[in-house]
C-alpha cells in the first residue's frame, strides 16, 4: 500500500521519508523522519524488510528509530508483510525492542512466506484498544475470511519449515541472477536486495546515457519494446523534493531463471541498440 495515499484520503497529512543510498545499502533517512516529526506528525509507518527497495534495517538503525517513538511518545504501524524472506540472519520485530510492544500496530500477511498473493489472509498484534476498533471494521465490512483461505492458512502454519524455506531459496537463486545482469549494464547501480522478491537499482546515469528525462517515459518505451515490464520510483509515492536519482523496481518473484534471462536479455540489448 501507499501509505501516503492512504493517509490523505482520510484527510491526514503525510510527511513522507525516504532512504538514503550508501555502500552498504539503502538506509532510513532520519533527516526526514526527524522533520516530519518536527512538523508534527504522531504516526510513523515502517516497512521494514522493504518493498521496493529490499531493504532491512541492521539493528542500529531499528533501535535509533524506536528511540525516535519513545522519545516523541509517538505510535509506530510496522508492515511486516516480507517478515520471513530475509535471506541472511533473522528476522527482528521493532515491536520487541524496549519501550515498542505497547507503541506498535504489527500487520503481517501469508501472502509472501506461503505464496497466498491475492488470497488476502493476514492478521495485525497491537494494542488491545487497536484490535477491537480492527475487529469491529472487519466484521462489518467482510463478516470473515473466506473458510477455504483459512483453512490454507492453518496447513501453511503447520507445514514443515523446509517447504517454506525451499521457495526462499528459489527467490535467492533468481536474486542473484537478476542483480548480477544489472550491475553488469553500464549505468545502472544496483544494491543485493537483503529481503524480499523485487530490486530497485539507481538509472540515473542510464537515463542520461540513453538520453530520457523522464524515467516514466524510458519504462513505457521498453514495456512497448521488449515487453519487459517493471514500475517506476513514482509507482510508491510522489517523489520527495530532495530526490534527484531515478529508480525502477523489477520483480522476481512469479518468474522463473529462464524467462527472467530472457527478458533481461531483451532489456540488455535494447539498451545496446538504443545508447547514443
Amino acid at each position: 500500500p501507499i501509505y501516503e495515499s492512504q493517509i490523505e484520503f482520510y484527510n491526514g497529512i503525510a510527511y513522507p521519508y525516504g532512504y538514503v543510498n550508501t555502500p552498504e545499502g539503502l538506509r532510513l533517512d532520519f533527516n526526514a523522519i526527524k522533520e516530519g516529526i518536527k512538523r508534527g506528525a504522531k504516526h510513523i509507518f515502517y516497512n521494514n524488510y522493504n518493498n521496493p527497495t529490499g531493504a532491512s534495517s541492521p539493528v542500529e538503525e531499528m533501535e535509533c528509530l524506536a528511540k525516535l517513538v519513545v522519545e516523541n511518545d509517538m505510535f509506530l504501524i510496522s508492515d511486516d508483510a516480507y517478515f520471513d524472506t530475509l535471506y541472511d540472519g533473522t528476522p527482528k520485530s521493532i515491536a520487541s525492542l524496549p519501550g515498542m510492544y505497547e507503541r506498535t500496530l504489527t500487520m503481517y500477511t501469508f501472502s509472501k512466506k506461503f505464496a497466498m498473493t491475492g488470497w488476502r489472509l493476514g492478521g495485525a498484534i497491537g494494542p488491545e484498544e487497536i484490535i477491537e476498533q480492527i475487529t469491529r471494521l472487519n466484521v462489518n465490512m467482510e463478516s470473515c475470511t473466506t473458510h477455504f483461505v483459512q483453512y490454507a492458512g492453518v496447513a501453511g502454519l503447520n507445514a514443515p519449515k523446509s517447504e517454506t524455506q525451499e521457495i526462499l531459496d528459489r527467490l535467492q537463486g533468481r536474486r542473484d541472477i537478476l542483480v548480477k545482469i544489472l550491475n553488469g549494464i553500464e549505468g545502472v547501480e544496483a544494491h543485493m536486495p537483503e529481503a524480499g522478491f523485487y530490486v530497485f537499482p539507481k538509472i540515473t546515469d542510464l537515463l542520461q546515457k540513453l538520453g530520457f528525462n523522464d524515467g516514466e517515459e524510458f519504462r513505457k518505451m521498453v514495456l512497448k519494446e521488449t515487453g519487459v515490464s517493471f514500475c517506476g520510483r513514482h509507482h510508491f509515492g510522489r517523489p520527495l523534493e530532495s530526490e534527484t536519482d531515478s529508480y525502477i523496481r523489477l520483480a522476481f518473484s512469479g518468474i522463473g531463471k529462464d524467462d527472467l534471462q530472457e527478458g533481461m536479455n531483451l532489456f540488455r540489448n535494447w539498451i545496446d541498440s538504443n545508447t547514443k
